[in-house]
């Protein structure tokens, strides 16, 4: 203590950190039991600055301990407010308010601490805590689910989640005055822990009930529906996502239905507008087709654009392809589900000639990002899709499903079978040769490739994927000149598009174009950029398979000269280096 005293002296002398040296003093003599001088000296502090918290907290203990307890909470009051932190002082403050039971003032400073400070764990749990010991469940509930969006899941905050929830019930449909249209959402799940709370959280405050279908999940998914309001129902997976789906919507009791997968969302900014397509009253009924933004970190897939900033909160990945089909429809018994995979209502929807409107608010898709998961619901998918083939026969639209995903499984032999199998039925199918030229080029058939991206954009002279496809091939076949040729004349059309972007640096690299490429990388913004790296990787790779090491050679050296790098370039690089020295022929590309 006597050392104590002696550096509040000295920091007085000083002339810096008076408030802080006085509180400490004030610390000391309450520790010494001098009351008075301490409460004098805590005074001394918050006057000497009224913004710093501690003294209040430490003068509010005082008054306290000397009965005055009205004195002593606004005093705690204050030191919470200023200083939010310190374990201490909100620990004080929060058994104050508890011992006179003045919750409801409580709550009103908790709230605006939380809303200060969001991301404080405590702060949020104590003001939980003061909403339970007022009986007010449904705005407690809000907030443990909000909670466990910003907080993660464990087991304590989830069991505490069923204890409310099961207090206040599930999400039920109750007749309003007056009336209006109400909506269901509907999912079907199983092992979703990690996306569940992030998908209901997004879409609860729009919707009149939720209706989970559980087909097996052994983590807690389950737990996670219930305790967002959920009605949750248990059905054996069949192999058969039109089923489990049917299941869904024949428990939904809204006017209308939605339906989202656990690893999506839809924007807080668009509730107003999903609102209003509800509450819209028409002569004959409509359902409306979303736009699926599959965010994604690969900025060289087919149909990627780059994220844009209208949805800061939802956005993810490097940036997104879509993907469009009816996710809301009204409550009718002729609408259903078919297919066992990529299931659909549209064709019911058809039957029944119910109108299909093109709806603005986009579904945020997050599943891509995530790829052991992807390939898993691949794999499913595949096997889904190759009974479905079984069924129906020579069907194009299986034939496509199958082919897309035995490609994305690496495939290769089977998905140029079943995309010939497509091309015998519809030969004009453009994407069919697009997707030809990427399982070719796979397992490096670099002539066959090339064959099918000619066929591809002479059906498709205008499609931006088959112009890259095309010069992509022409690259790996050596005609350099004719790449450039037709990746400038596609972005003089499309100057966005960053495939193409990708492609015309890495023929400029080819052919020794220095000013060029330096020019796309400036414009770009590129240099140091390891997704610009990432996927210039793959190109590289192709071009040695191909035979064309010195090409080769010169994209690494040009990136690196422009101090691009990533572990994947550097092993790149060094493959190169040792074919060169160990195959010179390699140089005249034979």
């Amino acid at each position: 203590l006597d050392e104590a005293l002696a550096d509040a002296d000295r920091t007085l002398a000083s002339g810096q950190w008076t408030a802080m040296a006085l509180n400490l003093k004030g610390l000391v003599a309450f520790k010494q039991d001098d009351r008075p001088a301490a409460g004098d000296y805590f005074q001394k502090a918050i006057d000497a600055d009224p913004g710093f918290g501690e003294p209040y907290t430490n003068l509010g203990v005082l008054r306290w301990s000397s009965g005055q307890r009205d004195e002593a909470i606004d005093l705690l009051e204050r030191g919470f407010i200023l200083s939010p932190f310190p374990y201490d002082i909100v620990t004080m403050y929060f058994s104050a308010v508890t011992e006179r039971e003045e919750f409801s003032r409580a709550e009103q400073v908790f709230t605006e601490a939380k809303a200060l400070n969001p991301v404080n764990r405590r702060i949020a749990f104590l003001l939980i805590d003061v909403l339970l010991k007022q009986g007010k469940h449904r705005l407690a509930m809000d907030n443990i689910e909000q909670a466990m969006i910003v907080f993660g899941i464990d087991d304590g905050i989830l069991d505490a989640a069923l204890a409310v929830r099961r207090n206040i019930g599930p999400l039920q449909i109750v007749k309003r005055s007056p009336p209006r249209n109400t909506l269901s959402l509907c999912m079907i799940v199983k092992n979703e822990q990690k996306h569940l709370a992030r998908c209901l959280q997004s879409i609860k405050s729009v919707v009149d009930e939720i209706i989970v279908v559980d087909t097996g999940s052994s983590d807690r998914t389950k737990d996670i529906a219930a305790a967002f309001g959920a009605i949750v129902l248990d059905l054996p997976w069949t192999s058969d996502f039109s089923v489990s789906r049917n299941f869904s919507i024949e428990h939904a009791t809204g006017d209308w239905i939605m339906v989202l997968d656990a690893d999506e969302s839809i924007a807080r900014q668009d509730h107003d507008e999903l609102r209003k397509l509800i509450a819209k009253r028409s002569s004959r009924p409509v359902a409306y087709d979303f736009v699926t933004r599959n965010y994604t970190f690969s900025v060289i897939i087919a149909g990627w654009k780059a994220n844009d900033g209208k949805y800061p909160e939802e956005e993810a990945g490097t940036g997104w392809v879509h993907s469009d089909k009816v996710r809301l429809f009204p409550r009718d018994v002729r609408i259903k589900f078919i297919n066992p995979v990529h299931e659909l209502v549209e064709p019911t929807l058809h039957r029944s000639n119910i109108v299909i409107k093109n709806c603005a608010i986009p579904i945020h898709h997050y599943g891509k990002l995530d790829q052991g998961k992807d390939l898993s619901k691949g794999l499913e998918y595949y096997e889904l899709g190759r009974k479905k083939l079984e069924k129906t026969g020579d069907n194009v639209d299986a034939l496509r499903e199958l082919a897309n995903q035995a490609g994305l499984l690496n495939r290769c032999e089977e998905a140029v079978d079943l995309w010939n199998r497509v091309l015998k039925i519809q030969p004009d199918m453009v994407y069919a040769y697009i997707n030809l030229v990427n399982v070719y080029m796979q397992i490096d058939k670099f002539g066959d490739a090339l064959a099918a991206a000619k066929k591809a954009v002479t059906l498709g002279p205008d499609i931006r994927e088959a112009i890259c496809s095309y010069a992509l091939c022409e690259m790996f076949a050596g005609d350099i000149e004719r790449a450039v040729q037709v990746l400038e004349e596609l972005i003089k059309r499309d100057p966005e598009y960053p495939f193409a972007t990708i492609l015309l640096l890495t023929a400029y690299l080819c052919s020794g174009r220095i000013d060029k490429s330096a020019a796309i990388i400036e414009s770009q913004r590129l240099t140091g950029s390891s997704v610009f790296a990432e996927a210039m990787a793959p190109f590289i790779s192709k071009l040695m398979a191909a035979g064309r090491i010195t090409q080769a050679k010169a994209v690494l050296d040009g990136l690196a000269a422009k101090k691009i790098e990533h572990d994947q370039l550097t092993a790149l690089s060094r493959e190169c280096d040792e074919k060169l020295r160990d195959h010179p022929a390699n140089r005249e590309n034979p």
